[in-house]
């Protein structure tokens, strides 16, 4: 068989990237360096919020975590002119933030008003009209932990391919930093707790000792009288 020098041929060779590709690209590898290197939750989700922003060039921004106990979404942060707190929840079977949950994929609304996936009452709560998103899954080391949101491009038109690529790379790594973050605070609340807890047993344990050295001491008056 005669080889082919065809360059299309095999393997695809990759189109340059255009100036704006390569700035986005530049930027998430600067955040990525930033999400990596805090554990301070709040701290990581204010990152994560702002390289939305940034990334995609959008309005608001939002991360949604999901409450296995409660099966609902409830927002752990947002951006906005009236943002969501954690009590304003969304339901897992009602809302576009469920459906990338539940279906572990990303998706790009262009018209959210007729998306009957939609959960029209969130609206209420943040004083925006939601005209387009883009929503990507958390997705941990074992299940979906949440979504992450994009709500309305900024300018005329839509939110692209690109938008969904740079969210979806962001959103892995904001993934694995939410769980160390996690992992974390219950290591730091276990030590917290254990530091408490030997507090009390350290006084017990002395009082103990005192005690047995005065029964030991009245044993010994006792035999000697």
């Amino acid at each position: 068989m005669i080889p082919s020098n065809d360059p299309l041929e095999g393997d695809r060779v990759p189109e340059p990237l255009d100036s704006v590709q390569r700035s986005r690209l530049e930027r998430l590898l600067e955040i990525s360096t930033n999400i990596s290197s805090t554990l301070d939750m709040n701290s990581l989700l204010d990152i994560v919020l702002e390289a939305v922003l940034d990334l995609t060039e959008c309005e608001a921004s939002s991360i949604l975590f999901l409450d296995n106990a409660g099966g609902h979404l409830y927002f752990a942060a947002a951006t906005g002119p009236n943002p969501p707190t954690e009590d304003t929840l969304v339901p897992v079977d009602e809302s576009l933030a469920g459906w990338v949950l539940r279906e572990s994929r990303p998706l790009i609304v262009e018209n959210v008003k007729a998306d009957t996936r939609h959960f029209a009452d969130i609206e209420l709560y943040t004083e925006i009209e939601t005209s387009n998103l883009v929503a990507v899954p958390l997705i941990g080391k074992r299940e979906s932990i949440g979504s992450l949101e994009a709500v309305n491009k900024r300018g005329s038109r839509g939110f692209d391919d690109l938008d969904l690529v740079m969210l979806e790379a962001l959103a892995a790594q904001a993934s694995v930093a939410i769980e160390n973050a996690r992992l974390f605070h219950q290591t730091d609340l276990i030590a917290e707790f254990m530091h408490e807890l030997k507090t009390p047993l350290m006084a017990l344990t002395a009082a103990s000792e005192i005690l047995s050295r005065e029964i030991q001491r009245d044993c010994f008056h006792l035999l000697c009288v």
